[in-house]
């Protein structure tokens, strides 16, 4: 959730954004609350805790500002729904360039040659996948991997190997 926060007593020069969030069709309460202080003016984020939310559940959330003193008005309302089950594995990563039960033959690439790689949507809940994080260095999160968009039903990466040939393509679906 974020704001901007501000207070025209422009000596405030701390301000402490509250964020509440609830059920859809539920009440605001100080059990569903977090905070997060800053400068005045500034920019105000803070994430809702691990296991706050329920899966497919529709949540409202709502902020308002203090500054030691006085609250400001509410914000506006905003809604989200909560989907907390990552997105299946792709069903296939794949290569005519790098084939899986060849990766050394001659002709099949190598360091510093590119190859396109085709990687196959999940079976279940393919519209959940938005991109593709992809490396050849299993040393390398998902979160700090190149991305591709997620096509129809397979997106097509150029990687080009700098190491061994042999390493295998990861990719996870985010």
């Amino acid at each position: 959730m974020s704001a901007k926060q501000s207070d025209p007593d422009t000596s405030q020069q701390s301000l402490t954004t509250d964020f509440y969030w609830w059920p859809a069709g539920g009440a605001r309460s100080e059990s569903n609350k977090i905070a997060q202080s800053s400068g005045n003016p500034s920019p105000v984020s803070k994430a809702i805790p691990a296991g706050r939310l329920a899966d497919n559940t529709t949540y409202v959330w709502q902020s308002r500002t203090w500054d030691g003193t006085d609250h400001g008005a509410w914000s506006g309302t905003c809604e989200f729904t909560a989907d907390l089950t990552p997105p299946a594995p792709p069903t296939s990563v794949i290569s005519t360039q790098y084939p899986v039960d060849a990766p050394t033959v001659p002709g099949s690439g190598g360091v510093g040659l590119t190859g396109e790689f085709t990687v196959g949507a999940p079976s279940t809940r393919p519209t959940d996948i938005v991109a593709y994080a992809y490396t050849l260095d299993s040393g390398i999160q998902a979160s700090g991997a190149r991305t591709v968009p997620a096509e129809a039903n397979h997106s097509g990466v150029d990687q080009e190997p700098r190491s061994d040939p042999g390493r295998c393509e990861h990719a996870a679906g985010v």
